[in-house]
This record gives C-alpha cells, structure tokens and sequence, in this order.
C-alpha cells in the first residue's frame, strides 16, 4: 500500500527529465561514493540511468575518526561534532567532483540525496522498545557548497516510520531489474550484503 502512495505522487508531483545526485560513505569510510543520474517519466514508468560516479578519497584523519567513533569506544561529544562537520566536508567534496566529471552545474540539479557515516545502531527488543541509529554528516554543507537542495536522514525516517531503518534499495531494484519474462536476484554488496528478489 505504501508503495503505491509513493509511486501515485511521484508520478503526479514529477517532472518529465531530470538530474539527480546520490553520495554516500563506503563501509570502510575510505572513501565517499557518488553517482549522477538521468531520470525519466515518473511511477513505475520510469528509467533510470547512471551516466557519471566517482570514489572521492577520505584523509586519513576523517577516515581513522569515523573508524574509531564505530567501534563503540567512548568519545567526546566534540568529537562526534567535528567527525559530523568533517563528514559533510566529504560528501560535499565527492558531488562536487562528480558534477565537474558530467560537466553539470547545481542549477540543473533537481536534488541531491546523501548518507553519512553510521556509527551506531540500537535493534529494538528487551530494554530498546525502538530501534535508533546515529549517523553522522551535516546536509546543510552539501546544500550550502553545491547549491542544489539535499535531503538526507533515510535512515532515520523509515525507523520513524517504524522500520528498521535499512537501505531503501527494493523500489529501485524493481524498477531497474524488472523484466516479462525473467526473476533475477539483486545483491548488494556493503557491510552487510542484501539481498533482493525481482519476481
């Protein structure tokens, strides 16, 4: 039912041609992943397309930071502010760099889509009535630097909504690897692989 509420206002609320752009850490925050897509149509006639993606290296700094912040060990409070702040630096940088790699500038961008470093995860169950999760990035600096509008906090929206605050990776994965006559199996592989069936 969700499903087909989102596929009914995409199709009503978008537009015929557009870009977007997605940056994300990598599962060892080695590096910030981007990619700049070229949709089209809208609900479940739309195609996607891939055109550009980049693996924008993370300084050793950030990187060791963002390492040891997921290993549970204490820190500083001011420390998780400034792995945040340095994370946001990052994902800046990557849409940045993939932007100059397809030669497209922020006033064609209808928006930017980004996913922080997690660096903690509470699963629902005895003393936990809900799960939770902490990831750090400041969306704000992707918006302010690239100018385009940024949205973030997947995570966080879909445990709010109940969820358990996983990929949202089963609608585009219909919808690219859909076909009549075939069911393929789609695997990601990150820190943990998913695994998804397109009947």
């Amino acid at each position: 039912m969700r499903m087909r509420q989102a596929v009914f206002v995409c199709g009503v609320m978008a537009k015929t041609s557009r870009i977007f752009v997605g940056a994300y850490f990598g599962g060892s925050a080695d590096e910030v992943d981007a990619a700049l897509v070229k949709l089209a149509g809208s609900g479940e006639a739309m195609t996607v397309r891939q055109t550009h993606c980049v693996q924008h290296a993370v300084d050793d700094e950030l990187r060791e930071g963002l390492r040891s912040a997921s290993t549970g060990r204490a820190r500083r409070t001011v420390d998780l502010v400034r792995l945040g702040r340095g994370a946001g630096e990052a994902l800046a940088d990557a849409c940045e760099a993939v932007m100059k790699a397809a030669r497209v500038r922020a006033h064609r961008i209808a928006g930017i889509g980004v996913i922080g470093r997690t660096v903690g995860y509470a699963r629902p169950g005895g003393a936990e009535k809900h799960a939770a999760t902490l990831e750090l990035a400041w969306p704000a600096i992707v918006a302010r630097r690239v100018g385009a509008a940024t949205v973030a906090g997947f995570a966080e929206t879909d445990l709010a909504a109940g969820g358990l605050g996983g990929p949202l990776w089963a609608w585009p994965d219909w919808l690219m690897f859909r076909d009549e006559r075939l069911s393929r199996v789609v695997v990601h592989l990150a820190s943990v692989a998913t695994i998804t069936f397109v009947g």
